[in-house]
């Protein structure tokens, strides 16, 4: 062996050339900057549309509703409570039900005439197109009332002052109740008493409750799980009108629709005619399909790439720093004349292609965490490790092919 001043004669060398070199040296440092941010901004786009399929459902909901079995109707509707209780075992996320009752109101103190009204029931706000202005209470107050199992109501403006009824928040209303009886197409064909109770006025409304003209606007608006509430005390069957959601997990739509035709959900058939009481179920999920279908070929195509663009990564980066150990010929003279042997020499490339390739890549990853890619910490290691092993390669074989050579052979064609 030599002496270890000789080495760090050498090594001190190594490190002025490179300082000296700052042309080579930055070089190389950009290009390992480079190869790291091109890995990690690559796989980034292949977690980024994997991130978009999973939480494409928040972006485009795929939006379900019940329906007749022709698909027309989607209000009006007589459905079951177990058929609406089927959308609890389908993990229907927001759902928004209606019901609708008859009957006839009087306030004490006045005279007692009955006065006719139609009462709809909801569980949201969303089930309207009622605006804040539109409204005396507060959205707030009108979801909280929705919510709750109370038998406060808020009462149409305009039905008030045609109806004569005098009336303020706070005051009490005497409702007889009536569920309509139909006919063979869906119409209104009588009316069955069902019970007599007391609503308290939460506030007022006014304007149109529905986009639809062939809705029928409501008189009163109260809490859906208190009219369902009213008719089990009594015994009596109870439907909801209209009901509608959006699927819980779209990622498993195929299993979710076909857990949904082993329920007694009629298949819809648009040759039909209208029947309010045989009830489908209608899925909206076009655009998601179409915009899943789009992801998922966008994940496939970067895939295919992977392997190929990795492996022209690979071997450029071996040729560029297989390149600046080969043309370091006149360096690796001067070392062999200065009596090292060729596996000090060796490892002398070796490590300042290492430094240089460190400082490159650290500093490529830590520009891609302030800018906010995150990965998990062995996908970090992993891709570091595998570019400093190429590196390390493709030096290893460039530096043991010129140092293999006689001195006096590298002397001649430095």
């Amino acid at each position: 062996m030599y002496p270890d001043t000789k080495i760090s004669e050498v090594t001190m060398y190594r490190i002025k050339y490179a300082v000296r070199n700052k042309s080579r040296s930055f070089l190389l440092i950009l290009i390992s900057f480079i190869f790291i941010s091109f890995i990690f901004i690559y796989l980034d786009s292949i977690d980024g549309n994997y991130r978009a399929l999973e939480n494409l459902g928040e972006q485009i909901p795929v939006s379900i509703c019940l329906t007749d079995v022709s698909g027309i109707r989607q209000q009006g509707l007589r459905i079951q409570e177990k058929t609406a209780d089927h959308l609890e075992q389908l993990d229907v996320k927001e759902k928004v039900l209606t019901a609708e009752s008859y009957g006839n109101v009087s306030r004490g103190g006045q005279d007692k005439e009955k006065i006719s009204v139609f009462l709809t029931a909801a569980n949201d706000a969303s089930a309207f197109l009622l605006e804040p202005e539109s409204l005396t209470v507060s959205m707030e107050e009108f979801e909280t009332m929705l919510s709750e199992d109370a038998g406060v109501c808020l009462l149409s403006r305009e039905y008030a002052e045609e109806r004569g009824l005098d009336c303020q928040p706070g005051d009490v209303l005497e409702l007889n109740r009536y569920s309509g009886k139909y006919d063979e197409i869906g119409q209104v064909d009588g009316f069955e008493k069902v019970a007599s109770t007391q609503i308290e006025i939460g506030g007022f409304f006014q304007g149109r409750v529905y986009d639809s003209i062939m809705t029928e606007e409501p008189n009163v608006i109260c809490s859906a799980d208190w009219l369902r509430g009213q008719y089990a005390a009594e015994g009596k069957p109870f439907y909801y009108s209209s009901a509608r959601g959006v699927v819980g997990n779209p990622m498993e739509l195929n299993a979710w629709k076909e857990k949904a035709r082993e329920l007694s959900f009629f298949p819809m058939d648009t040759q039909k005619p209208e029947d309010i009481a045989q009830i489908a179920l209608s899925v909206d999920d076009r655009n998601y399909i179409q915009t899943a279908s789009k992801i998922k070929k966008n994940i496939e195509i970067l895939k295919i790439f992977v392997i190929p663009v990795f492996v022209l990564l690979i071997l450029l980066e071996a040729l560029i720093f297989f390149l600046s150990i080969h043309n370091q010929k006149r360096e690796i003279f001067l070392m062999r004349c200065l009596g090292m042997k060729r596996f000090e020499i060796i490892l002398q490339l070796l490590l300042e292609g290492s430094a240089l390739a460190v400082i490159g890549s650290g500093a490529a990853m830590a520009a891609l965490l302030c800018a906010g890619y995150g990965f998990p910490a062995d996908t970090w290691l992993k891709v570091f490790l595998a570019f400093m092993a190429v590196q390390f390669l493709g030096s290893a074989f460039s530096a043991i092919l010129v140092c293999r050579k006689n001195v006096l052979y590298i002397g001649k064609t430095y």
